[in-house]
């Protein structure tokens, strides 16, 4: 649960939500971002992208570069976040 961790400590004023599928991350009751695993030992990564009001989603396995995800989580955070300050 590496990726819940830092998410739940760099992604200030976020909540975290169990759903039936996986755990959401929202922050001002927009979520942001989706953790999924699988059986396939894979986690789906579901990140919002505020710029262009899509999400994208990942592919995460243990051969993933976790800090490179990490950085990606705390960019699209940085994004929804703003995106509240400024609207």
């Amino acid at each position: 649960m590496t990726f819940l961790s830092f998410a739940a400590y760099q992604c200030k004023d976020s909540s975290i939500e169990s759903k039936y599928y996986g755990i959401c991350l929202v922050y001002h009751r927009q979520t942001f971002l989706e953790m999924i695993p699988t059986r396939a030992n894979v986690l789906l990564l579901t990140l919002f992208d505020a710029q262009t009001n899509t999400f994208e989603t990942r592919h995460v396995t243990e051969d993933t570069d976790i800090h490179t995800i990490q950085e990606i989580i705390k960019e699209k955070y940085n994004m929804v976040a703003d995106q509240d300050d400024h609207g």
